[in-house]
């Protein structure tokens, strides 16, 4: 995959995906329905960290009683769905 990203230029990621289908690579997806935040600019950052804080339990498994609260469906921030890449059947939006 090396081979399909330009040395030292801007690629993201949705071009790189295109890229690689158009040349015939297979490109797969999985599911994630956890914690995402794009970490593109430095407000993002800054709320990720900020984040972190609140959800280090839950993210590292510091609390033994996180796993119960995930299973029991304790709710997560959710990203915005400007941050969202991958749509329900995992296509790229």
């Amino acid at each position: 995959m090396l081979s399909y990203i330009p040395y030292n230029q801007y690629l993201d990621i949705p071009t790189l995906i295109l890229n690689l289908i158009e040349k015939g690579e297979r490109v797969h997806c999985f599911p994630f329905e956890g914690y995402w935040q794009d970490l593109g600019r430095p407000d993002d950052y800054e709320r990720a960290v900020e984040d972190f804080a609140t959800l280090k339990p839950l993210i590292l498994g510091d609390d033994p009683s996180a796993c119960e609260q995930v299973q029991a469906g304790a709710e997560l921030p959710a990203a915005t769905d400007s941050q969202a890449m991958q749509g329900p059947k995992g296509e790229i939006q």
